[in-house]
């Protein structure tokens, strides 16, 4: 999910804008991604510059569907955002969501930490000590 709101336009620390450098985190994250990865892309605040609330808070879009790693075409999608709009992230994850169906229910990734838990030796009460 990349906001695309009027805020990133604002300079980030390094003199460049927001928008900017979440463009570049993104790339570089992508182009990282394993090759079998399913990666999709939800643009909001980035076609609605109004100010009638009604059209601004569900400024959300599925700028490229879930499905095998494309990084030339999410490269492409990602670069074409502009920040104009205002900020419905809560609307947007909402739609996120639904943008990823059955994927919700994957397994996750990190199971180390299941893992451990699954292992762990159940934890006995000590009385504590009187005083």
């Amino acid at each position: 999910v990349l906001d695309a709101s009027g805020s990133m336009k604002g300079d980030d620390p390094s003199g460049s804008t927001k928008l900017k450098a979440a463009k570049k985190a993104l790339t570089t994250a992508i182009s990282t991604l394993p090759a079998d990865a399913q990666v999709g892309l939800r643009v909001y605040g980035a076609t609605y510059p109004g100010k009638d609330r009604k059209l601004s808070c569900v400024d959300t879009q599925l700028a490229h569907p879930v499905g095998p790693l494309d990084v030339a075409g999410l490269t492409t999608q990602i670069n074409a955002v502009k920040a104009q709009g205002d900020t419905p992230i809560a609307y947007s994850l909402e739609k996120a969501v639904d943008d990823l169906g059955t994927w919700t229910r994957r397994p996750a990734t990190n199971s180390n930490a299941s893992r451990r838990r699954a292992r762990a030796p159940a934890r006995r009460h000590r009385p504590r000590p009187s005083r």
